[in-house]
């Protein structure tokens, strides 16, 4: 997980493991500081092994999020 230097109320990590990964290995980091980023982001990398083709794979954003990935097309 990163997260916005705004966001100080809890680790993600935290939260994930209350909801069952606490299994896996869980890492935070704080994002850089840009200015004129958008505010009070968690963005988590998630490795998983799949037999799907990439164009398959769905990413999901939450609140707007969609922006900070221009280079995905709606397609893809």
């Amino acid at each position: 997980f990163t997260a916005t230097e705004d966001l100080r109320s809890a680790f993600p990590a935290e939260a994930a493991r209350r909801i069952g990964l606490g299994v896996v290995p869980l890492l935070c980091a704080r994002e850089m500081s840009v200015r004129g980023a958008m505010p009070s982001v968690v963005r988590v990398l998630m490795l998983f092994h799949t037999e799907r083709g990439l164009r398959e794979v769905v990413h999901v954003y939450l609140d707007g999020a969609e922006a900070l990935r221009d280079d995905l097309d709606a397609d893809t």
